[in-house]
């Protein structure tokens, strides 16, 4: 499983009727336990439409190790339902660059349970090593780490 996944990015807006810790606890919580002390997590200031702000949250992941904790946290803590629902509709959250995208309830990941969600959802980008894609292809790639049946 090492080398994989090249990268991984974590991305949760924080509206101002939201508690940002709160927030930043759930976009941890897709983190291995172990790792979640250790992560920074970067915030850019936005304006809403009627000019509310809000924040948005981002962890960035790119060290082998790290990566390998989250996949294996992630692959072992989503349901057999929600990869299924992966499955499904691979096309749609995955591109020919080598990345799959998943949204996932950010109120259910505060509480430290993962599920696909998508009203207001924690936005995640699993980026996949381009070599391992042209030969093996992204799917069996999921297969293989546990994030598709």
């Amino acid at each position: 499983m090492v080398g994989f996944v090249s990268k991984i990015e974590l991305q949760a807006l924080v509206h101002s009727t939201e508690d940002p810790h709160k927030v930043r606890t759930a976009l941890l919580n897709l983190l291995s336990p172990s790792d979640r002390g250790s992560i920074s997590v970067s915030s850019d200031q936005l304006w809403g439409h009627y000019r509310n702000p809000i924040a948005l949250l981002k962890v960035r992941m790119q060290e082998a190790l790290l990566l390998r904790r989250t996949i294996e946290y992630l692959s072992s803590t989503l349901p057999d339902k929600e990869k299924e629902c992966i499955a499904s509709s691979f096309d749609l959250l995955s591109d020919k660059s080598g990345s799959l995208y998943l949204r996932i309830d950010k109120q259910r990941a505060y509480l430290g349970d993962i599920q696909l969600g998508q009203c207001d959802p924690i936005r995640a980008k699993i980026k996949f090593s381009s070599l391992l894609i042209r030969s093996r292809g992204i799917y069996s790639l999921c297969k293989e780490i546990g994030i598709v049946p």
